[in-house]
């Protein structure tokens, strides 16, 4: 199996720890498949949205200091977040702008302004349950 690098949205994060059947769950059952990259905005994303959800939170914790992640401390160009400002909002493009420059393989995410119409040329943008389909 080819080894992909791999950023996944916070949104792939809170389905799959709240419902591990899902295809998000079911990703984030075989994270050592793959690289994951992680950045601040989606962690303190994830950490905000469970923050009244005390087991999941820990469960998402124990996931990240897990060693599966490599966490990215910096943060991309300024041109390069602009680059994706026109079609995305501020916190999307900043994602993107991060797949960019950490050439990574596939952006995993369920949210609807990466699915529809959003074709970048660095990389693939995919569901969780598409992206599964290809293994």
């Amino acid at each position: 199996m080819q080894s992909y690098i791999l950023i996944l949205d916070s949104n792939e994060f809170l389905i799959g720890l709240l419902d591990k059947k899902s295809a998000s769950g079911k990703l984030l059952d075989i994270l050592e498949e793959f690289t994951i990259l992680v950045s601040e905005i989606i962690l303190e994303e994830v950490k905000e949205n469970l923050k009244l959800k005390s087991k999941v939170l820990n469960a998402f914790l124990e996931l990240v200091y897990s060693g599966f992640f490599k966490t990215i401390q910096d943060a991309p160009a300024e041109e390069l977040v602009k680059k994706y400002s026109s079609s995305l909002k501020k916190a999307d493009a900043l994602i993107a702008a991060y797949c960019e420059w950490l050439e990574v393989d596939f952006l995993i995410s369920e949210n609807r302004h990466f699915l529809k119409g959003f074709r970048p040329r660095k990389f693939k943008v995919r569901k969780a349950e598409d992206f599964l389909k290809l293994f």
